[in-house]
Parts: structure tokens; sequence; C-alpha cells
């Protein structure tokens, strides 16, 4: 750069007349003039990058800057989980709770049935958390409260013991079952037994 300035001055020299081998007051001003000229612009060059960069900010005002960042990042996380939450989650919680209302209702006329659904909502609840799946008793609660309290034991109390109840019932319901196919198998025993007990009645022994 700065042979070029030197070469310019040189120009200038032999366009105004002066000999090119003599130096001058003039020349030497002109030639620091440009110097300090590029000198100037490589500077705002510097600084403009180290702007850019962030390096001319006091320490303070950096982490203020940084901190209003992490707030703003902050802020538009929560704003987007509010927002799953109100469009999302809500409307899938109370319909899930619809349901489960809905079974302990439907309990006695569906025969047990709706019992199902509410181990399911049970079992779901364990796996998936109780994004979309309230817990026993919630159900009744008016959106906004918090615990169902009482509810929530009676219900689960409930649930276990019609569980208990349903594994008894099928557990009988195999045996009769077994029992019938042992009968198919093997009738005449069974019929020999049979005539043996109402011969025991008529007898008397």
């Amino acid at each position: 750069m700065g042979l070029v300035i030197f070469f310019m001055a040189q120009i200038e020299k032999s366009n105004t007349g002066v000999p090119l081998n003599t130096t001058t007051d003039l020349d030497s001003r002109l030639l620091a003039g440009r110097l300090r000229e590029e000198k100037n612009k490589s500077g705002e060059i510097k600084k403009g990058s180290a702007v850019e960069a962030g390096a001319d900010y006091p320490e303070g005002e950096g982490q203020e800057s940084e901190l209003k960042q992490l707030k703003i990042k902050a802020g538009s996380k929560e704003q987007v989980k509010s927002t799953l939450e109100k469009n999302i989650t809500n409307p899938v919680t109370q319909a899930t709770n619809g349901l489960l209302r809905s079974a302990w209702l439907t309990l006695l006329p569906s025969f047990g049935l709706s019992l199902v659904y509410i181990n399911i909502h049970v079992f779901l609840r364990l796996v998936l958390g109780k994004g979309f799946f309230c817990k026993l008793g919630e159900e009744w609660l008016p959106k906004g409260v918090g615990k169902s309290g009482g509810i929530g034991i009676i219900e689960a109390g409930g649930v276990v013991l019609l569980d208990l109840v349903v594994l008894l019932i099928i557990l009988a319901f195999l045996t009769l079952i077994g029992l019938m196919a042992d009968i198919v198998e093997n009738p005449l025993s069974y019929i020999g037994e049979m005539l043996g007990i109402a011969w025991d009645a008529v007898t008397g022994n």
C-alpha cells in the first residue's frame, strides 16, 4: 500500500512539473496525508469488524445482552409450551376425563365391561404420564382443582376390588370349561359316579 502511495506521489510531481528526483515539503506533506488516510480507513474497517463481533462492547453490556437473549429464548419456550398445552394437552385431557366418567357411570349397565377402559386409563397414565390422563378421582373435579383427595382413594380401591372379582369369575369360568371337557372325554365314569350317588340317596346308605 505504501508503494502505491509513493508512486502516486511521484506521478503527481511529474504532472506539476517538479523533478522526480527532488524531495520537497509539499511531497512529504502529501505522502504523509495519504498515509494517514489509509491508516484511518484501515482503522475504521477493523473497528467495524470488531463491532460486528461484539468485541468493543464493555463487559457489563455484553453480559446484559446475553441475559436479555436468554430471557427472550426462555420466554419463547414458555410461550410454545403454553400454546401446546392450550391447543393439544387440555382438549385431550378433557376428552379422556369424559371417557373415564362415562366408564364409571356405565359400569353396571355394561355388566362390568367399562372396567376395561378404566384399567386402560390407569395403565396409560403410568406409561405416558399425567399430561393426557388424569389421576383417578380428578375426572369429577372442576378444571383447575388440583388433588382428588378421598375420591381418588375410593376409586383406586374400587378398581382393585373389581379386578379381583373379575379375576375370580374368569378362574371359575375356566374351571367349568375344564370340567365340561373332562366329562366329554370320560362320560361313563361320571355317569357311574352320578348313579352311585343316586343309589346311595335312595337306599339311605
